[in-house]
């Protein structure tokens, strides 16, 4: 397995309520870590975007800058599209 490489920018967090797609952007702060390979501590929400439509959402995170790696913008159109077949099924979704 390859080791994964976090996106220095910083990351996503996504859910969905009754009605959208909710995705938060986080930064890495620095705290003390715990342990010695750790690469990130405390984190914080920035941004989000709130919407149905994958397209709005891409949008948002590429205007604003949010992704620096090709592979992360790909993991979150992968993310996303699980996300809105989820809402539009009713079904649990859980973020990979």
């Amino acid at each position: 397995m390859a080791e994964l490489i976090l996106d220095p920018i910083g990351y996503f967090l996504i859910r969905i309520n009754q009605e959208e797609i909710e995705v938060a952007f986080c930064k890495y702060e620095e705290i003390k870590f715990t342990h010695p390979k750790a690469r990130f501590g405390k984190n914080t929400v920035n941004q989000t975007c709130n919407s149905k439509e994958i397209n709005k959402i891409l949008t948002w995170i590429k205007e604003n800058e949010l992704i620096s790696k090709k592979d992360h913008l790909e993991y979150m159109k992968k993310e996303l599209k699980k996300a809105k077949e989820c809402l539009e099924k009713k079904e649990k979704y859980i973020q990979d």
